[in-house]
């Protein structure tokens, strides 16, 4: 009962933000692309181009950097002992960002075109954040936020009820979509479980710790602007906290490795 309250407080909250932007709620909505980066990496040309149906647009990445995401994601998948489909995405631009999950073609693992941006060519902070996205295939946090997802479901079932005897137009579309929102997330402590798990993957497959200290390091400068309410910032533990435990785990995984603070390669 407490998880079905819990469900509905944060339903009502989302249907609360968007019943004050009406304009954003009519707005056409763009959906995402993504690119098979183990086709792209076949490439010959020294920079890449992805093109987006839809618009056109296209986006430049240079092939040293797809091949050597392909190269991480290669000995993260030994180390972790899953496979997985890798794709590049413009979801969840201008932001730095990456998922993983399961669909009808088996796992994947994407990274955006920031996150590409970001690393750059350091491949021990990619490692970080591969080993961040395998973890959480491992640890199954998929099927748990499924399980969620039901009790969302039930919980934003009954409130769009009771928003439509109240007159409320689209309340069952408005809190079903409140409910996708809210279980496709993965939780905080998911994310920090990810973070160890992650780490110790990368260290495995002969990455440098500090990597995920870099990657967090840069993570905060880049999301130091991002709007407060957004996804991300909602569902992960708190920058200065994140870097903090990259800090530890890099310490206790990797004692003698190079500071944890090196400037990013």
């Amino acid at each position: 009962m407490a998880t079905m309250l819990r469900s509905l407080h944060r339903l009502l909250a989302l249907l609360g933000l968007m019943l004050l932007l009406p304009a954003a709620w009519g707005q056409q909505r763009i959906l995402p692309s993504f690119w098979d980066l183990d086709k792209a990496v076949e490439s010959e040309q020294d920079y890449i181009q992805f093109r987006k149906p839809d618009t056109g647009r296209i986006l430049m990445v240079s092939a040293s950097r797809v091949q050597m995401l392909v190269s991480v994601r290669s000995a993260i998948e030994k180390t972790a002992d899953i496979k997985a489909k890798l794709y590049l995405t413009d979801s969840g631009l201008p932001y730095p960002n990456a998922m993983s999950g399961r669909g009808g073609g088996g796992a994947y693992v994407a990274v955006n075109a920031a996150m590409v941006e970001l690393l750059g060519e350091d491949a021990d902070a990619v490692a970080a954040l591969l080993g961040h996205e395998y973890a959480h295939l491992a640890l199954k946090h998929r099927d748990q936020r499924e399980q969620r997802g039901a009790l969302e479901e039930t919980a934003g079932s009954l409130l769009g009820a009771l928003l439509g005897m109240a007159g409320v137009p689209l309340a069952d579309a408005m809190t079903s979509v409140g409910g996708t929102v809210m279980s496709r997330a993965f939780n905080r402590d998911e994310e920090r479980e990810a973070d160890e798990q992650g780490m110790r993957y990368a260290v495995s497959a002969g990455y440098a710790a500090s990597g995920g200290v870099r990657l967090w390091s840069l993570m905060n400068q880049r999301l130091a602007d991002a709007p407060k309410g957004s996804s991300f910032l909602a569902t992960h533990p708190a920058g200065a906290e994140r870097l903090e435990t990259m800090r530890a785990l890099a310490e206790r995984l990797q004692p003698a490795a190079t500071a944890p603070d090196a400037t990013a390669k």
